[in-house]
């Protein structure tokens, strides 16, 4: 006869669940204090440097200010002003940045219905992902992006639990900043949004006041970038990106008033995404000139884009290299961190991450909760708009807010796998 097996003490579950606790404690240390050992300031290159330059004046004309979505511009200046050239002032910004994150995802479990030690665990696992942490010794979109796309998550689960007027104003000034830190956020924040007015059915006048606070931002935004773009840019210049995807080369230079010249080679065009297991490179040659008059407003632009044509080969081989760059590619700038060997080789976890996502959901949907299954059919809806897009060439960096969402539906998934075998219900949230 076999014995059955002690059920654990209570002593020693506390004891273990306190672990975590001081596990998860320590990884928001490391995060808070990383970026006072691995400065930002002492990365001014490339386009960390634009970066940093556009936030030092709101409203003076400068081609880059143009270009770049505002909201990430409006944040360094602000931190510019508030701490001047105070190395402690800037860290001590971003490191909050960058602890927030893992503090986010702890909460999003939580909302979404995981037992205390699970979510702890899932804010565990975003805070020690390379990818999620690494970037916050450079001035990049991708450092506010992220904390603002899981600030919303979150905002828009308790909204959608108990909706009230706070509520709605901080996940509508929360998102739409998202979706101005740069333009990727956008679908998810109409999701998210979306779900939340249907949801919450706020009365109209309460609805007209939203819209109209987002108006307000959009519009104030898309002004400001006019000065140095030359027309109504709330998002900067998306179309340059769209002009680089479509022209099938390597390189890209943009001629201004024909006196500024700027030229860009796209991190994914140096890396050989599928190493060490294959040299397989990007089938890209060659390089794109793009020449526009500030005083023509879009019209250059647009005339350029017309060169390049949507075909079925182009879109054939972008969406083959959508799959390798999405799936393999390594993040800029990590791939120049300190830590960029840890980088490299932790890129590989995303593939079979999405495998064991999606064929789980499969497996354990009818046991998920409908909060559940939104996060899941929203990540599958980022994925698949960033593989089957042809506006923008992909890079490993563009995965980022994918990520978090990646880990969190695998704890979701995991969860419903166990009920599934044992053949309990859904939670009830």
């Amino acid at each position: 006869m076999t014995a059955a097996l002690p059920h654990p003490s209570p002593t020693l579950a506390k004891s273990r669940f306190t672990f975590l606790e001081r596990v998860f404690f320590l990884i928001l240390a490391v995060h808070f204090f990383y970026p006072f050992f691995y400065h930002p300031l002492d990365r001014l290159f490339s386009d960390f440097g634009r970066h940093w330059n556009n936030g030092e004046s709101l409203f003076s004309p400068s081609f880059t200010r143009g270009l770049d979505p505002p909201a990430y511009q409006f944040y360094i200046y602000l931190v510019r002003t508030l701490a001047g050239d105070s190395r402690f002032g800037i860290a001590l910004a971003t490191g909050i940045l960058c602890a927030l994150l893992p503090w986010l995802w702890q909460q999003i479990a939580l909302e979404l219905g995981l037992p205390k030690k699970r979510a702890l665990l899932c804010g565990i696992c975003v805070g020690v992902v390379p990818s999620l942490f690494l970037m916050y010794s450079f001035f990049m979109n991708e450092t506010l992006l992220l904390v603002l796309t899981s600030a919303g998550i979150l905002i828009s689960l308790k909204y959608w639990r108990q909706p009230t007027d706070r509520l709605l104003i901080w996940q509508t000034l929360v998102w739409t900043f998202a979706a101005l830190c740069k333009l990727q956020a956008l679908p998810m924040a109409m999701v998210f949004y979306g779900m939340s007015l249907w949801r919450g059915r706020p009365p109209l006048r309460k609805l007209a006041a939203a819209f109209a606070l987002i108006a307000i931002i959009v519009v104030s935004a898309g002004l400001r970038n006019g000065i140095s773009a030359g027309f109504f840019a709330p998002f900067g210049t998306p179309i340059l990106n769209t002009i680089y995807s479509r022209s099938e080369a390597r390189k890209l230079v943009v001629h201004i008033d024909k006196r500024v010249h700027y030229w860009f080679v796209s991190s994914a065009m140096m890396q050989l995404p599928l190493a060490p297991f294959s040299d397989w490179k990007t089938a890209r040659q060659g390089s794109v000139h793009v020449r526009v008059e500030t005083a023509h407003g879009q019209k250059d632009w647009e005339e350029t884009l017309t060169q390049y044509p949507i075909t079925v080969d182009g879109y054939m081989q972008n969406l083959k290299e959508n799959f390798v760059f999405f799936f393999f590619g390594v993040a800029w700038p990590e791939n120049v961190s300190p830590y960029k060997r840890i980088n490299f080789y932790s890129r590989f976890i995303w593939f079979p991450l999405t495998l064991f996502v999606a064929i789980g959901a499969l497996l354990a949907w009818r046991r998920l909760e409908r909060e559940q299954k939104f996060l899941l059919l929203v990540t599958a809806f980022m994925i698949g708009g960033l593989l089957f897009q042809y506006n923008t060439l992909m890079e490993g960096r563009f995965r980022k807010p994918v990520e978090p969402l990646l880990i969190a539906s695998a704890f979701l998934v995991a969860a419903g796998l166990r009920r599934e075998a044992r053949m309990e219900p859904p939670p009830t949230l």
